[in-house]
């Protein structure tokens, strides 16, 4: 890519300024041909479709993250395992943005116009849940540790949960 390893580097540097951020990048070649210029991000090469890539990026990197923000690869594979496998690692009161949520309906990335399996799916099915009457159950796991959900174009803010999730 011709401005490097994810489009929002910088803006994250500006709007958090005392943070020690993690990076994945697909394209290795990529990471590596920038990295002098992101040096204040630790970055890590691999698909964050795949789950044992991001089970040792949690294994290297730490977990118990206050925000994370997939800006990553944009297919439903990947924005659907990353959200599966990192927001147990959200500390409470944290947030897990989501970007690029478009892709949810273009074909090329696995999406499909109000699909249940893309990640808009995903978060309409997740706002059942939050919004269920009682002795149905979850459609989706990462539910019951949303308190809050935060939309814009493309984008979404998930806030997890402070204290036990509560039961219904």
């Amino acid at each position: 890519m011709g401005y490097g390893p994810g489009a929002s580097y910088y803006t994250w540097l500006d709007y958090f300024s005392n943070v020690d951020l993690y990076y994945i990048e697909y394209d290795a070649a990529c990471a590596e041909q920038w990295a002098n210029k992101t040096k204040e991000a630790t970055i890590f090469a691999g698909d964050q479709a795949s789950v044992p890539f991001l089970d040792q990026f949690i294994k290297e990197a730490g977990g118990e993250w206050d925000i994370i923000i997939d800006d990553g690869g944009h297919t439903m594979a990947q924005q659907r395992t990353s959200l599966s496998v990192l927001w147990p690692y959200v500390k409470e009161g944290g947030i897990y943005f989501i970007e690029d949520l478009a892709t949810s309906y273009h074909p090329s990335y696995g999406g499909a116009y109000e699909s249940a399996d893309t990640m808009m799916g995903d978060l309409k099915s997740m706002l059942d849940d939050i919004n269920r009457v009682g002795g149905v159950l979850d459609k989706n796991p990462v539910s019951k540790d949303v308190v809050s959900f935060e939309f814009t174009q493309e984008c979404v803010a998930l806030t997890k949960f402070i204290g036990p999730p509560v039961l219904t």
